[in-house]
């Protein structure tokens, strides 16, 4: 199936901030938006061979929780750094 109009710009926007090599966060109302927006996570990982991590996050999670907990992992033969959420 052929994505929607409105996927190919969140698929062009997420493709812009990989390529500046920014973080990206999708964010939409629970339920039905959840599944939307896994699945444009799973499109794009699979557009670009990239490995997907999935991470949930809930009220009480705060910035400073995530700045704590991210860690860069060099990158390893055949494939680029990535980041990885490290349960402290």
């Amino acid at each position: 199936k052929n994505p929607s109009k409105t996927m190919l710009k969140h698929l062009q926007w997420m493709m812009a901030k990989d390529n500046l090599k920014q973080d990206m966060l999708l964010v939409g109302p629970p339920g039905a938006g959840a599944i939307h927006r896994r699945r444009l996570a799973m499109m794009y990982a699979e557009m670009t061979h990239q490995q997907v991590e999935i991470l949930t996050l809930s009220s009480d999670v705060t910035e400073s929780d995530l700045k704590q907990r991210r860690e860069l992992i060099s990158p390893t033969a055949g494939q680029g750094a990535r980041l990885e959420f490290v349960d402290q």
